[in-house]
């Protein structure tokens, strides 16, 4: 399940999933710092929006680093994407209190 808010860094961020986005078709999630709100295109299924959801976290885990307009952090995203949510799938147990 995608949370309606998530805390990243010391913000909160709001999550929103929409039936468009405001952007090229081929863009399937968007991170806003300034509004502090992750936008999900819906898709066919939950496994498809955890994915995005976990790109879109990746860049705002960027940009609490300092590295928001890095130019490379498309490919940071992507790539960190499937392996991010591969590990928080699998070790659930270790971050609950």
């Amino acid at each position: 399940m995608i949370p309606k808010t998530v805390k990243i860094g010391p913000y909160e961020y709001t999550v929103e999933i929409v039936p468009l986005l405001d952007a090229p078709p081929h863009i399937v999630g968007q991170h806003d710092p300034l509004a502090q709100v992750i936008r999900l295109k819906e898709g066919p299924n939950e496994g498809y929006l955890r994915s995005i959801f976990c790109h879109e976290i990746v860049h705002a885990l960027l940009e609490v680093a300092g590295m928001g307009n890095d130019e490379r952090n498309e490919e940071i995203a992507t790539r960190l994407e499937s392996p991010l949510y591969q590990f928080l799938l699998d070790n659930t147990n270790y971050f609950s209190e």
